[in-house]
């Protein structure tokens, strides 16, 4: 089935909704996280906010965007840690998982 072409709300109630300018919607009272703030401290943010992903802002410059970080880039990191499959800085993604097979196959895997 091919993926409908042009603005999928054109022939709906919705379509009108939509020619709204962003900054009618937007919320302006942002929440930020830093690059040295805990993987913690940004999904608590998150959690009290209710909010899926935040801008990380540096102290030294904080209305330039540095990054965004997303719920589930801390649920990853933290699988990561208790799985004991943290990479060192450096090492490429699949470095880490040729590790975490060696591991399995060696029984001192995850079972």
């Amino acid at each position: 089935m091919a993926a409908p072409e042009g603005n999928p709300f054109r022939n709906t109630d919705a379509h009108g909704r939509l020619d709204r300018l962003v900054e009618e919607i937007m919320n302006s009272k942002l929440v930020v996280a830093f690059p040295s703030e805990s993987l913690a401290g940004a999904a608590a943010k998150m959690d009290q906010r209710d909010v899926g992903r935040l801008p990380v802002v540096t102290h030294s410059d904080p209305r330039r965007l540095a990054g965004m970080i997303a719920r589930s880039d801390i649920l990853r990191a933290y699988h990561r840690a208790l799985a004991g499959l943290q990479a060192p800085r450096g090492m490429p993604r699949s470095d880490s998982r040729a590790r975490m097979e060696e591991r399995m196959q060696s029984g001192d895997g995850i079972p």
